[in-house]
């Protein structure tokens, strides 16, 4: 669960 959620969290970066 944490992995996806820090996975989650670098795509919203790179998006951003």
């Amino acid at each position: 669960i944490a992995l996806f959620c820090l996975m989650m969290a670098f795509l919203i970066l790179f998006a951003f």
